[in-house]
């Protein structure tokens, strides 16, 4: 699926100064990965924070109204068109997650008023223009066709070459949000253990799975959604259905599986529904430079996260990878795929609620460093970046470090 730029060969040359230095503006910027959190932290601390990063300096076009240039054809709404003489960018943004109508409450409005409200195209009438999917399971079903879709949708060539000639900074931005559920139940107050895995879709209802498609796949119920995420849970290590299949339907901790925490929680549902959010985001990536023909003058921040459904209370999310793609390459950070590799403790509030905080080889929180997943010479020269250059991740303001001790345990 190759996106066309012809239109805009009259543009004059790109001038990528300000881009690259959004880039690296970014990058700066910490995050902090696998820690069951406040929706609205995330929102605002994470994911707008970082993109406002990227869009430094630029001005936002993103209403259908700021397109209407042509007095003679469109009247008094031409008056609200866009200056493109000022170096400006075009947005837009698309989310997935299951389709199961836990999560299509709150936990969707939360989305567009904090995020969408910001990126995605506005109609005529000020409604939020994003691309939205729901594939069982959430994460990507398709990543090509997602990538291509969001990009083409907001850039026809017309509108390009406006953008265009109008001035040598001006550029394209595009947000991708891959997102799983897993529920979370926590029984009859702080006092219980949670159990994850399972939830309530409201205090008068009894309990059930979440993410139901995850769970029926790690029980090798047959189906093409069960079939499609065991091939993305393998899509990098071939071990990891084994390992959540058999953790799954243990009655107790595995000697030396990092899916209980100390304490004896199960976090196997937690670490699946991640494993599919984390390969979503690397397909969409990935897709963006081979199947669209991403082009210097485009920029992405994709995500990578997941929904923890929990009744009667807004649902946290656990932020675990980010990435951008630009002039050719992915830089990337977060969490891994290797399910070996994963643990997991539980961590006390000061509220008295108890918080999961996933760790991955070793790391957690902040300590995450920045790769370059893909990249030619070309595109290092484009971000100014060196081959194979991996930043270190400084501790971040916005979270506490916190040591690997299990709060719940020593209770």
């Amino acid at each position: 699926m190759s996106h066309d730029h012809a239109g805009t060969d009259d543009a004059p040359p790109f001038d990528a100064s300000l881009l690259n230095d959004n880039v690296r503006r970014f990058w700066k910027l910490t995050a902090a990965f696998g820690v069951e959190d406040d929706p609205r932290r995330f929102y605002l601390d994470e994911l707008v924070s970082d993109r406002y990063a990227l869009l430094h300096g630029l001005l936002i076009l993103r209403d259908e109204l700021q397109l209407a240039g042509d007095r003679a054809k469109y009247g008094d709404v031409a008056s609200c068109g866009a200056n493109f003489n000022i170096p400006s960018v075009m947005t837009t943004v698309a989310k997935t997650n299951c389709g199961d109508r836990v999560h299509q409450g709150e936990a969707t409005s939360l989305y567009r008023s904090y995020v969408a409200s910001r990126f995605a195209t506005l109609s005529e009438s000020g409604e939020y223009k994003l691309e939205n999917f729901s594939p069982i399971g959430g994460g990507c079903d398709d990543g090509p066709v997602l990538a291509s879709v969001t990009v083409h949708h907001n850039e026809d060539q017309q509108l390009l070459r406006r953008l265009y000639t109008g001035n040598r900074q001006s550029c394209c931005f595009s947000g991708f949000d891959i997102q799983t559920h897993v529920g979370r139940f926590d029984g009859n107050g702080l006092e219980d253990m949670p159990i994850y895995g399972v939830t309530a879709e409201s205090v008068y209802r009894k309990e059930r799975a979440a993410c139901g498609a995850i769970i029926a796949c790690l029980s090798h119920a047959p189906g093409v959604a069960t079939s499609r995420i065991k091939t993305q849970l393998t899509a990098v290590h071939a071990d990891n259905f084994r390992l959540l299949a058999e953790a799954l339907a243990s009655d107790a901790p595995i000697a030396g599986s990092g899916l209980w925490t100390p304490c004896g929680i199960r976090s196997v549902e937690v670490v699946a529904a991640v494993v599919l959010a984390l390969r979503g985001m690397h397909v969409v990536a990935d897709a963006l430079c081979t199947q669209t023909a991403h082009s210097p003058r485009e920029v992405s921040h994709l995500t990578a996260s997941v929904t923890v459904n929990v009744a009667a209370r807004e649902s946290p999310i656990i932020y675990v990878g980010r990435q951008t793609v630009h002039g050719g390459v992915i830089e990337s950070q977060g969490f891994g795929e290797d399910v070996a590799k994963y643990g997991g403790y539980m961590k006390a509030l000061p509220s008295g609620r108890r918080v999961l905080v996933l760790t991955y080889d070793g790391l957690e929180g902040t300590a995450f460093q920045k790769e370059v997943v893909r990249g030619g010479a070309k595109a290092e020269a484009a971000t100014e970046q060196p081959k194979g250059h991996v930043v270190a991740a400084q501790p971040s303001p916005k979270v506490p470090k916190e040591g690997h001790t299990d709060p719940v345990a020593e209770t």
